[in-house]
């Protein structure tokens, strides 16, 4: 999924993100968490946001942003023509502002669940 990312934003003139084990964790911590808890949301009823997910997994950020989807399986293809077709999330991962990325995929609930957090640091 990176990989795709990374060819997208170079067909549009972009850099490509480098991987942040920070951003990972946070992206893993809400993927984790919409598979237990059977939700799909960017925050859970009382939950955490993306802004407290990122500081809390050690993220200083100066942006921040998140993209996630769920698909009947683990299927790469499926989840990014998701995002693709979603202008808010493609404009994300078009995002000019972000140099690095995080990636986390779960399962649960017969769903797989795809989150994708993109930020910079200060």
């Amino acid at each position: 999924m990176i990989q795709w990312i990374n060819q997208q934003r170079q067909a549009n003139g972009l850099n490509p993100l480098k991987q942040s084990s920070s951003l990972s964790a946070a992206a893993q911590s809400h993927a984790c968490d919409m598979a237990t808890r059977n939700y799909f949301a960017h925050q859970r009823a009382g939950g955490p946001k993306l802004g407290q997910r990122a500081k809390a997994n050690g993220y200083r950020y100066r942006v921040v942003a998140e993209n996630i989807a769920y698909t009947g399986r683990a299927n790469v293809a499926e989840a990014a023509k998701l995002w693709r077709q979603s202008p808010g999330h493609w404009a994300n991962i078009l995002k000019p502002q972000v140099r690095e990325i995080g990636l986390a995929v779960a399962s649960g609930s017969g769903k797989t669940y795809w989150v994708m957090n993109v930020g910079a640091q200060p």
